[in-house]
């Protein structure tokens, strides 16, 4: 599930379905560019996902319910600037 948090609720842009094996890792992959998310699942299109609610903000990952997930080598990467 891609979220947004604002003015502290939480709201669902976007879910799919897929099968999570426990114990295993995943790559995860965010690109966003103006209003537009793009969400892969170890080099997979998954998602994709329109919001305009801000032009800058934070990041973060969540692992919910009793899920236990871990995160890992966790980088964000500007896109290279137009010119």
């Amino acid at each position: 599930v891609l979220y947004r948090m604002k003015d502290g609720k939480l709201a669902a842009l976007k879910s799919i379905s897929t099968v999570i094996e426990q114990g295993e890792w995943y790559g995860l992959k965010v690109e966003t560019q103006g209003d537009r998310f793009v969400g892969f699942l170890n080099g997979k299109k998954m998602l994709e996902a329109k919001d305009d609610s801000f032009e800058k903000g934070r990041i973060g990952l969540w692992g919910r319910d009793d899920s236990l997930a871990r995160f890992d080598n966790v980088t964000v990467n500007p896109l290279p600037s137009a010119g």
